[in-house]
């Protein structure tokens, strides 16, 4: 037995044949305030099957501890077995029922057992849910706000019923209903009929009750003259709501602040006409006299440059207070990713009237950080990797990042350097140089390069990125052409820009959203190398989510380059290939497209790649995935068409891991050629898109 400080748990889990039937069997034992042991509280569990009995155990931990303290208390029994109906309830056995028996056991010193006789019933769905009532609202807008799980392996078979689930729907349509104005709307009439053995039909029926209006909204004297003609427009004669009158009342808010009033207190008070369904609002409040900024001081730095802060606060000695500057400060403090938490607080003058002293007040994270890489690719095998980041150089706001990888087919060394907001543009710049080396099928290439960028958010989710990339190859050894065709030593400087959307929730372990990049690249002698084209990449990954159990997820990936010679000049690391865990898994590492007479692959000026994956969950952190893939590679880019698509079709699984899913996938080649294999296996760590 395991025993921790003022309370213990142990449950164990075993099978034990007991009058006929499977018992499951755990313990718990407590310690008392006084420090001693309480008494030994063993649990049994008989008919329960659809449930984990860990999970049921865990719901009644807590009271199983009470018994134990005071085992004369059996009431915690009652209590426990009320807990594990409402567990099978929320779970769709809406019929279960739980007995207990309490075993009398005279000696304290032996365990005292409850046993938990269980009649789960069956897993009860819903096959019909009525909306009545709803003349104003469509059903198509109010069934979203069910929060259902569904049945079927994957999840895709018809709801679960649980009444829980239920109630909380009709509070969602009561509360939507009021948020539009009919503020005595109601979903109270409920029916559930049984159609058959674990189906029902549930009929609800709405009242809407009649539309209440804003009739008026007055200001006080005060706000009256602080405001003036700059006062916000009033909602009158809309249909009324907490939300929209909130939004005028913070409206009203924004623009004292704005005026030069840093903390106004507004009071409102709300008054109905039930009769007539009519509402009136009346907004009170003192904002006081205009502050100008007498100072702006910064507290709880430690490491962070007090300028570097400062200078986020675009307002200065004598300036009139500016709650949208002081806004902007904020956000722009949060971005840096520099702090924990942020605080603006407003500090009166008392030598000097109607002024403000502005404190800026910080609490740090740490930004030193190590991290390691481990992993596996079908082409690279092992490999590994070792990041370091500062991203608060000297108390400057920049990022210094270091990192290394080694893999069985080469290495990589980067160094960047970032400073987030040069200049105070909002626009971040980046330098950064490495050197790599890496084998490719045909091709064994190796670079030394530097990278200059600015990238800023332009609207929303919307980011540009414009550079310069320069770059020296040397000692590459090329296998797939004349050596007196193709020299594979070769300078390149080239500009780029790219512009990128992101709305993923997670970049790591994406369940919805959407991410799209447009790229150029443009190199030519006139900038530094002896390489000359233009590059122009699509790229397109959807997330969706079906259910709450599987998701569909769509990528394309399609790529132009315009050489100014034909593509035997065209040095090979700068072409398109295809083929390998990331882009058509029924083929090995840029083995899709156009080869030469020894099989080596030669590329090509464009590239199709279309992905459509279904990942559905098995047993958490385990996926299943069936996917489809497409793709072709031609060599001229004149030629650029859909003809000569490849596939790939199979099937994987994923073992979530916090760096990234284990996956394993197998493709099939359903128009197999000379040379191609029919099956191909990959292993690897992270979604391949």
């Amino acid at each position: 037995m395991l025993q921790l400080p003022r309370r213990t748990t142990l449950l164990l889990v075993s099978s034990l044949l007991l009058a006929g039937c499977t018992v499951h069997k755990g313990s718990f034992v407590a310690t008392r305030d006084d420090g001693s042991n309480g008494r030994m509280i063993e649990i049994a569990y008989d008919g329960v099957e659809s449930i984990s009995r860990i999970i049921l155990s865990r719901r009644i931990e807590d009271l199983m501890l009470d018994l134990s303290k005071e085992s004369e208390r059996q009431g915690a029994a009652f209590d426990a077995a009320l807990e594990i109906e409402d567990q099978y309830r929320s779970e769709g056995y809406a019929d279960a029922q739980v007995e207990y028996e309490v075993k009398p056991v005279a000696d304290e010193s032996k365990p005292l057992l409850v046993l938990f006789r269980v009649k789960e019933g069956p897993l009860v769905m819903v096959e019909k849910l009525e909306l009545s009532g709803n003349n104003t609202i469509p059903a198509a807008e109010l069934m979203p706000l069910w929060d259902r799980r569904f049945s079927g392996a994957l999840g895709l078979g018809d709801p679960i019923y649980v009444e829980g689930g239920i109630a909380a729907f009709r509070d969602a349509i009561r509360a939507l209903y009021q948020s539009r104005g009919h503020l005595v709307a109601d979903a109270g009439s409920l029916h559930v009929d049984r159609v058959a053995p674990g189906r029902v039909h549930v009929k609800i029926q709405i009242r809407e009750g009649a539309l209440f209006k804003l009739r008026k909204a007055t200001l006080s004297d005060a706000l009256n003259k602080a405001l003036g003609a700059k006062t916000p427009q009033a909602p009158i004669g809309k249909a009324f709501s907490l939300r929209a009158i909130e939004d005028w009342r913070l409206a009203v808010r924004w623009v004292l602040r704005e005026l030069g009033h840093p903390d106004p207190a507004l009071e409102m008070t709300i008054a109905g006409d039930k009769k007539n369904a009519l509402v009136d609002v009346q907004l009170l409040g003192d904002p006081g006299r205009p502050q100008r900024v007498s100072e702006v001081v910064v507290r709880g730095n430690e490491q962070t440059l007090h300028s570097v802060i400062r200078d986020k606060l675009d307002l200065g000695e004598g300036d009139l207070y500016s709650g949208k500057a002081e806004d902007e400060a904020l956000r722009r403090l949060y971005l840096t990713g520099l702090f924990r938490k942020v605080r603006i607080l407003h500090e009166p003058v008392e030598s000097k009237l109607d002024t403000i002293r502005i404190v800026i007040e910080v609490e740090e994270v740490e930004t030193k950080s190590v991290s390691i890489e481990l992993g596996f690719g079908t082409y690279e095998r092992y490999r590994g990797g070792l990041r370091l980041e500062e991203r608060n150089v000297l108390g400057t706001g920049r990022d210094f990042m270091a990192e290394g990888k080694l893999h069985t087919k080469g290495y990589l060394t980067r160094t960047t350097l970032t400073d987030p907001d040069v200049l105070g543009t909002r626009t971040s710049f980046t330098i950064g140089g490495e050197y790599f080396r890496r084998e490719e099928p045909s091709f064994v290439d190796q670079a030394l390069g530097a990278t200059a960028s600015l990238q800023r958010r332009i609207f929303g989710p919307l980011t540009g990125r414009i550079g310069y990339s320069f770059e020296l190859r040397s000692g590459a050894s090329v296998q797939a052409l004349d050596p007196t065709r193709f020299d594979p030593d070769y300078d390149q400087g080239f500009v780029f820009t790219e512009l990128g959307i992101d709305t993923r929730d997670s970049p790591l372990f994406t369940t919805s959203g959407h991410r799209e990049v447009l790229s150029l690249d443009i190199a030519d002698d006139s900038l530094g190398g002896e390489v000359s084209y233009l590059r122009l990449r699509a790229r397109s990954t959807v997330f969706i989510p079906v259910s709450d159990r599987v998701r569909i997820v769509l990528r394309g990936d399609v790529g132009w380059i315009w050489a100014n010679s034909n593509s035997t000049g065209l040095p090979l690391p700068e072409r398109f290939y295809n083929g390998g865990e990331n882009t058509v898994r029924s083929f090995k590492e840029s083995l899709l497209g156009p080869r030469d007479s020894k099989g080596d692959p030669l590329g090509g000026e464009f590239r199709n790649l279309f992905n459509v994956e279904a990942r559905f969950s098995l047993w958490h952190p385990l996926e299943g995935v069936l996917f489809i893939d497409a793709g072709n590679v031609g060599s001229r880019v004149q030629d650029y068409g859909l003809d000569d698509m490849r596939f790939g079709v199979g099937a994987g699984l994923s073992y979530g891991l916090p760096i990234g899913p284990i996956r394993f996938d197998a493709a099939y080649n359903p128009d197999r050629r000379s040379r191609e294999d029919e099956w191909v296996l990959h292993l690897t760590i992270g979604h391949p898109f």
